[in-house]
């Protein structure tokens, strides 16, 4: 369990990072006037890939919360660009199509994982890696 919520919380990320960056070249975040979001977009992009790199490196619950907090604020930021503006910055709807809705199912999947790996107890995942290994010994006899 571990290593695939591991990996599923690093792909979301990478691939929201990914996506931060494209829409910041592709669709004018790079002229916005308010330099929360000129700024954020690359800065979004590459700790998203900075974490998702984490993520896979070094198993603590460090790397874990990083993925909690990049994910957790990169979806804040979408919604109150949405809703009561970012720091005079406000869009609607889910433009640019597709990207937008891409980003948001990515950031909400790495969310999700990084929140099973950050705050699980740590037995439980151990014990589902002891089942894993024993299985898999089983099956090779």
């Amino acid at each position: 369990m571990s290593h695939l919520t591991r990996s599923l919380a690093a792909a979301g990320l990478a691939i929201g990072g990914l996506l931060h960056a494209l829409l910041y070249v592709d669709a004018g975040y790079d002229a916005v006037p308010q330099a929360v979001v000129r700024l954020g977009f690359p800065a979004q992009a590459v700790a998203s890939v900075v974490v998702a790199i984490a993520l896979l490196v070094d198993t603590s619950r460090r790397s874990a919360l990083a993925a909690v907090v990049v994910s957790a604020g990169s979806l804040v930021a979408f919604g109150a660009s949405r809703t009561v503006g970012l720091m005079g910055f406000s869009e609607s709807g889910f433009a640019p199509s597709p990207e937008t809705p891409m980003l948001l199912a990515a950031e909400a999947i790495a969310l999700a994982a990084a929140m099973v790996l950050a705050f699980a107890p740590a037995s439980r995942i151990a014990r589902s890696e002891q089942v894993r290994a024993s299985v898999g010994a089983a099956l090779a006899t």
